[in-house]
C-alpha cells in the first residue's frame, strides 16, 4: 500500500472514531405515554390517592419517568362528554419485552385498583441525544 493510501486510511479512521468517541446520541429508544384518567364514576380520584399509586407501583417499577399533569376530555358512544384530571407518565426504554412487561403491569394495577375501563398507551420510536 502506498504511503498515500495508508495516511489516508488512518486520516478516515481517526475521524470516524473520534466521531464516535463525541457524539451524545444514544441509539433508539421507545417513548411511551401512558395517560390515566383521574376519575372514577365521574368523581375525582384525590390526588394524594395518585401520589400513592405513583410511589407504590410506577416508581418501584420504572427506572425514571416524566409524570405531567392534563386535562382530559372524551365523547361516550351515547353522546355524554366527560371532562377529567390525568396524568401522562412519560418514559423511555429499551425496546425489550422486559420493557413491555412493565408496562403492561402499570397499566393492568391501575385499573383494576381504580375500576378503569382503560388506559391510553401510546409509543413512538425515537433517537435522543442529552445536550
Amino acid at each position: 500500500m502506498n504511503q498515500f493510501r495508508k495516511s489516508l486510511l488512518i486520516a478516515i479512521s481517526l475521524f470516524f472514531l473520534s466521531a464516535c468517541a463525541n457524539s451524545t446520541k444514544a441509539p433508539s429508544k421507545v417513548k411511551t405515554e401512558l395517560y390515566f384518567g383521574l376519575s372514577k364514576e365521574n368523581v375525582q380520584i384525590p390526588e394524594a390517592t395518585w401520589d400513592t399509586f405513583k410511589l407504590d407501583i410506577i416508581e418501584n417499577i420504572l427506572d425514571g419517568y416524566t409524570e405531567l399533569k392534563a386535562k382530559g376530555y372524551w365523547k361516550s358512544p351515547d353522546g355524554t362528554k366527560y371532562y377529567e384530571n390525568s396524568r401522562v407518565i412519560v418514559y423511555i426504554h429499551d425496546n425489550s419485552p422486559a420493557e413491555q412487561i412493565k408496562l403492561d403491569s402499570i397499566v393492568k394495577l391501575y385499573k383494576d385498583e381504580f375500576d378503569q375501563e382503560s388506559v391510553l398507551v401510546t409509543e413512538q420510536e425515537i433517537d435522543f441525544e442529552f445536550q
